[in-house]
């Protein structure tokens, strides 16, 4: 079993019993898979490494709320880009163009990098299960990579057509082999690891088209398959009302930016409480989010409002640091 020392560093973290953090200085021992002690002055032992942290932070692992890991594989694909631009530009073309083995890769390299920079948990936001072989490539990578991963497979097929108008003609075909995964992929409720480092998640950015009632019925077999968690993109403050119409808000919800209810109307102020009474959360991507216009991130709104909050890092093909999302 492997043991290393953190030695002489600042370990900012929360104490037990406190809402708030605390920063103090502390030397940690980390035995195998676990940190084992945490306390001045601790004194090396034959076997040990030691890493001489002076002058150095020690925190736990960033858990980004909002990431597509599979986008690694197409790094400064759109950098500078508007959310308009996006769909024809590169998410209906260069991203659903990716082969099952593209996907796996970039999945692979996603978890890596995050790890690289400090992120140890992970929503992976996964929305190019076209096939099962690229859903299972996906899953096979987050599996292998040691990352803590809350896998979240999307529902949702690729467009056959795009031009003069988007086309799904596969989506009878691609909901039938989805909703049989999803029942599949949660058989072990929602450990898709035996050690339970990776879990089921559902991303689910259907809601806008067709009667609630088929959504309602969609997020019931989720749950019913185990699924620990559902995610969704949102904007604006309609989407969340009709959630909470739809019954499907919840604690096991969490919707990726909300810039929207940032304009602070009527209908603002209504999305924010239905939030707060079913304990959804908001996942906060501030550089992406201004750098494709959606808008300023509505983090401290959330904050001031009871809501709970997290930040992500959207992708690597902007950028892959969550660390500068908390700058911002």
């Amino acid at each position: 079993m492997s043991k290393y020392l953190l030695k002489g560093g600042t370990v900012v973290t929360f104490v037990q019993g406190e809402s708030k953090p605390r920063a103090y200085k502390a030397d940690v021992l980390v035995e195998g898979n676990s940190i084992t002690r945490i306390e001045e002055n601790i004194a090396p032992q034959p076997g040990v490494e030691v890493f001489d942290c002076e002058n150095k932070w020690i925190t736990p692992g960033f858990v980004d709320t909002h990431r597509h890991l599979y986008m690694t594989v197409s790094r400064g694909d759109h950098p500078d880009i508007s959310i308009s631009e996006y769909f024809p530009k590169s998410f209906w073309t260069v991203q659903g163009s990716l082969t099952p083995e593209e996907i796996g890769i970039g999945t692979l390299a996603g978890c890596l990098d995050a790890l690289h920079n400090g992120v140890t948990t992970i929503l992976d936001h996964f929305n190019t299960a076209h096939t099962p072989a690229h859903a299972e490539a996906s899953l096979r990578a987050v599996r292998e990579s040691g990352a803590r991963v809350i896998w979240a497979p999307a529902r949702q097929s690729s467009p056959t057509q795009i031009a003069p108008s988007v086309e799904f003609a596969n989506e009878a075909e691609t909901e039938a082999w989805q909703r049989a995964k999803v029942r599949e992929w949660g058989v072990d409720g929602g450990k898709l690891r035996p050690d339970g480092r990776v879990t089921l998640a559902l991303a689910y950015d259907v809601s806008w088209r067709g009667p609630i009632e088929v959504h309602k019925e969609w997020l019931a077999h989720a749950r019913e398959s185990s699924v620990t968690l559902i995610t969704a993109h949102v904007i604006g403050a309609s989407t969340v009302t009709a959630w909470r119409d739809g019954g499907m808000l919840g604690p096991d919800v969490l919707f990726s930016h909300c810039n929207g209810l940032g304009n602070h109307t009527e209908l603002d102020a209504e999305a924010w409480k239905a939030l707060k009474e079913s304990g959804t959360a908001v996942g906060a991507t501030p550089v992406g989010e201004i750098g494709m216009s959606y808008g300023n991130h509505v983090v401290f709104d959330a904050v001031e409002r009871g809501v709970k909050a997290g930040l992500g890092a959207v992708s690597a093909a902007q950028k892959e640091r969550s660390w500068k999302d908390a700058r911002l």
